[in-house]
């Protein structure tokens, strides 16, 4: 697998975006879903961590900006 500045590994993968339908707040709700699973995230953290970092990135910006 080459490596991708622009996009990490979940978002971009073999050459396209993984989950190309996924909406921003569907990445926000699989985001604090993930992090929720491990031992010391609370739902209210995972979801200020995922809202305040998610529609910031590449992939997202055009979403909010809208």
């Amino acid at each position: 697998m080459s490596r991708n500045n622009e996009y990490c590994q979940f978002c971009f993968q073999k050459g396209s975006f993984a989950e190309p339908g996924l909406t921003l707040q569907g990445m926000l709700d699989k985001s604090a879903d993930f992090m929720t699973a491990r031992p010391g995230f609370t739902e209210e953290k995972a979801r200020e961590m995922s809202n305040s970092v998610i529609p910031k990135l590449k992939r997202r910006r055009k979403d909010w900006q809208n």
